[in-house]
């Protein structure tokens, strides 16, 4: 992993980040966490479970930034719009 400068070295020697720990990339965060926008900074939060809200993916120039960035859903589910707001489905019933 690289590290992000204005975060400790001790944090990456001992552990990965945690949920609310400012990162840079995904890869920074621990296991089943993503690195998504929280105002102006970016910050590990949880990858989305079944049956939680998730933000579909747009076009690529089609949207403003999201101040609130959401994870992608977790492994094996879809962001499907069953009906408003969208949510983490997995593709077999």
């Amino acid at each position: 992993k690289q590290t992000n400068m204005s975060i400790p070295l001790c944090l990456y020697l001992y552990r990965w980040l945690q949920v609310g720990d400012p990162c840079l990339r995904s890869s920074d965060c621990s296991d089943s966490l993503c690195c998504a926008r929280h105002f102006w900074t970016r910050i590990c939060k949880p990858v989305l479970r079944e049956g939680q809200v998730c933000t579909r993916q747009r076009r690529k120039g089609n949207h403003g930034l999201e101040l609130f960035q959401r994870c992608p859903c977790g492994d094996g589910l879809s962001c499907r719009t069953l009906r408003e707001p969208a949510i983490c489905v997995s593709p077999f019933p």
